[in-house]
């Protein structure tokens, strides 16, 4: 066990809550790591308690975002909190909201009230602007929500005293929104009259999409922010992600997904069975669970095809056709020269199946052979290095044979076939939503994409991914043990 943490209000105390937890774990056979676990008191001394390192005073404690010299009783810390939660909770309740819409808000706005009130409560504040400020960022919160039921709370949710007027009313989103804008620090101008309010960004007027916009970016910047406080942040950087990879903390999509995918993210998801409870012969590891667990293939084949499903869309929306509809089928556009999962098993070569190619209607471009890989991070490059090889240098190899022996492939088959260059993309996504930056900008610049459709394309991706993988992950450990 590591990454303990132990809060008393003196050394004593802090000796005590050791030597009790040193006696428990010893009777359940539990190692403690004393040199991953820290404790953490509101004196002066800097000296290690039984062997655990002491968090120094200038150290911040991430998970609540209080130093040492802040931390006080916990105990009636928890009380007061406690109370306040129960204040805004009476003042949702006052608003005489569907019973529907209460149950929603409560949901995915809990969390988010009992993070802000733990941490403004021990730097201060008054009690109505505290309670004001929370309501505010709850209607900020189901307004940038992507789910429709949440974001219907907006016009609810918008409720606090004028500060110019001192005219207690409902307020608008957009006024709301401008006031979030204002402390996450976002200048914004306001023009007020008798008849309207004209608010201005960047001397552009505000709108709710470009409201919208700034707060999402806003929360990925602090996320990405938060992300390099990890200490597994220099294991994540050295791969060179692209941005696309965190956008799921920003889309609302689920905090239990969210919390999970992190944990995963940093290494953190520890299973008690040594070998695979499926009964596979394989350890139960994070990768044999996401890549190779014969018994959750369905799952794994549906995110690969979610994937292609994706890109698919993209090559629709240039070629003017009809979008398909979820649960339709992929399939070949002869036409359009557009060719998925298609085997060309005329070429006489093992590896005939890539799950797209295209051929432009300009003469001059390039034929595209397109395959889609879900990868563990590590393995990314080697998958796109094996895919190349496999569809560019020997489609007659095996994954496990000499890479370096080349033969006859299906590039070559395709190159002849249709007189034309061929150009081969591999789109190998982290079974944990990773992108690589450089394949990204590769697939952007091949595609010519917009920088719209490419943002639209990998957000899509990243959640899709991320989503099957929780998925895929819960049905592995069952309703009881996730």
């Amino acid at each position: 066990m590591d990454d303990l943490k132990l809060y008393a209000n003196d050394r004593e105390s802090q000796k005590q809550q050791i030597r009790t937890l040193n006696k428990l774990s010893n009777n359940i056979g539990l190692n403690i790591n004393n040199k991953k676990c820290a404790t953490l008191n509101t004196n002066n001394d800097e000296n290690p308690v039984l062997g655990f390192p002491l968090i120094t005073k200038n150290e911040s404690y991430k998970y609540l975002g209080i130093t040492q010299n802040d931390l006080t009783d916990l105990t009636s810390l928890e009380n007061k909190l406690t109370i306040k939660i129960l204040e805004i909770l009476t003042e949702v309740n006052r608003l005489n909201l569907p019973l529907r819409f209460v149950t929603k808000l409560i949901a995915n706005t809990l969390k988010l009230m009992i993070e802000y009130l733990a941490t403004d409560m021990i730097f201060g504040e008054s009690r109505n602007q505290r309670i004001n400020v929370g309501m505010i960022n709850l209607g900020i919160y189901a307004y940038i929500s992507t789910d429709p039921k949440t974001n219907i709370l907006t016009k609810y949710l918008g409720y606090k005293y004028d500060p110019l007027t001192i005219d207690n009313r409902l307020r608008t989103s957009i006024e709301d929104s401008i006031y979030l804008l204002n402390k996450m620090g976002i200048t914004t101008d306001t023009i007020r009259n008798n008849s309207s309010i004209k608010i201005t960004i960047n001397s552009e007027e505000a709108n709710i999409k470009l409201i919208k916009g700034l707060i999402s970016d806003k929360i990925l910047e602090n996320n990405k922010n938060e992300l390099t406080k990890s200490k597994y942040y220099k294991i994540f950087n050295r791969y060179k992600l692209d941005n696309h990879t965190y956008k799921f903390l920003t889309t609302n999509i689920n905090s239990n997904l969210e919390q999970l995918i992190c944990h995963a993210q940093e290494k953190q998801l520890f299973f008690e069975n040594k070998f695979c409870r499926m009964k596979c012969p394989n350890k139960e590891t994070l990768e044999h669970i996401l890549t190779s667990c014969i018994h959750k293939d369905t799952i794994r084949r549906l995110r690969h095809d979610n994937v292609l499903r994706l890109i698919t869309t993209i090559f629709f929306t240039k070629l003017g056709i009809r979008t398909l509809e979820y649960g339709e089928k992929l399939t070949f556009i002869p036409s359009k020269n557009l060719y998925i999962d298609w085997a060309w098993k005329k070429a006489q070569v093992k590896s005939h199946k890539p799950d797209l190619v295209y051929l432009p209607l300009h003469p001059n471009k390039p034929l595209i052979i397109l395959d889609v890989s879900i990868a563990n991070l590590d393995n990314i490059t080697n998958q796109e290095k094996w895919k190349f090889t496999k569809y560019c240098t020997n489609s007659n190899i095996e994954f496990t044979d000499d890479w370096l022996l080349a033969g006859y492939y299906l590039a070559d088959y395709l190159r002849k076939k249709f007189n034309r260059k061929t150009e081969f993309l591999p789109v190998v996504v982290g079974f944990l939503g990773e992108l690589m930056e450089e394949s990204i900008q590769n697939v952007n610049k091949t595609l010519e994409l917009t920088t719209k459709e490419a943002n639209q394309l990998w957000t899509n991706i990243n959640i899709s991914v991320i989503r099957d993988t929780y998925r895929l992950l819960k049905q592995h450990y069952g309703k009881i043990n996730h």
